[in-house]
């Protein structure tokens, strides 16, 4: 998200390597395309998009100074 400053280019590659991965092993015997799986990095890409965020934006600043800490980003 540092890279795109984009919540949807983010997710977009968040779940296609998801996806590429299930597509994968789908392929090998006794495998099977997982939708529980996709669903568990649909979650994953979220929280991580949200942790992200939270730790790009974060703020803090008292009455004598100012500290950022993060990189300030487009979300």
């Amino acid at each position: 998200m540092m890279y795109s400053e984009s919540w949807w280019q983010t997710m977009l590659v968040g779940i296609s390597i998801g996806a590429l991965k299930e597509t994968i092993d789908s392929g090998e015997e006794g495998n099977e395309f997982s939708t529980n799986d996709m669903a568990a990095n649909l979650l994953g890409c979220v929280a991580g998009m949200s942790f992200g965020a939270t730790v790009l934006n974060f703020h803090y600043e008292s009455e004598t100074d100012t500290a950022i800490i993060g990189v300030k980003g487009k979300f």
